[in-house]
């Protein structure tokens, strides 16, 4: 029993480091993003390192509208049929045995008060497995700090455009 005890505690303290190392590198790439494409370039290389994702894709939701890729046509439907509320994080219900990479499993919802809202769709894992309650918790942090840095982004590069135009007004 207590062989089980300290095994059972050592897997929680590894899943707090990795889910604390998650957030800081997620932290420190996405603030340094000087504007909104950036940063959802940022977040897709953060979730197949981490969460294992085959595919991900991120977009504005202008973008995600008229994207011929399965994996956001579908995520696009997953994400329409399933919400319960605008911020609310999409799961599939159901998953077959084989889930290809186009299939989304996630679809997460950024919705900054600032800039255009962006879409996350997380593919299958690559190992095959499903996506467990510990990634849909790294993923509601990573949503906290990608609206923060898509807001500051989005701030940036409105000023490098406002100092262009007033240089070449000069």
């Amino acid at each position: 029993l207590h062989f089980v005890l300290r095994r059972g505690v050592a897997g929680r303290v590894l899943r707090e480091r990795a889910f604390e190392s998650f957030l800081e590198e997620a932290s420190q790439q996405l603030a340094s993003a000087r504007h909104p494409k950036r940063v959802l370039q940022g977040i897709e290389p953060l979730i197949r390192t981490h969460l294992g994702a085959s595919e991900v894709k991120c977009l504005l939701e202008e973008e995600a509208a008229t994207c011929p890729e399965p994996l956001v046509d579908r995520g696009l439907d997953l994400w329409r049929r399933e919400r319960k509320a605008p911020e609310a994080i999409v799961r599939a219900r159901s998953r077959s045995e084989d889930p290809g990479p186009d299939v989304a499993e996630i679809v997460l919802p950024l919705l900054p008060r600032s800039t255009a809202k962006a879409f996350v769709f997380v593919g299958s894992r690559s190992d095959g497995l499903p996506y467990g309650e510990d990634h849909v918790r790294m993923l509601v942090s990573l949503r906290h700090v990608a609206t923060t840095a898509l807001e500051a982004a989005a701030t940036a590069a409105d000023l490098e455009e406002r100092v262009v135009e007033k240089t070449t007004s000069l």
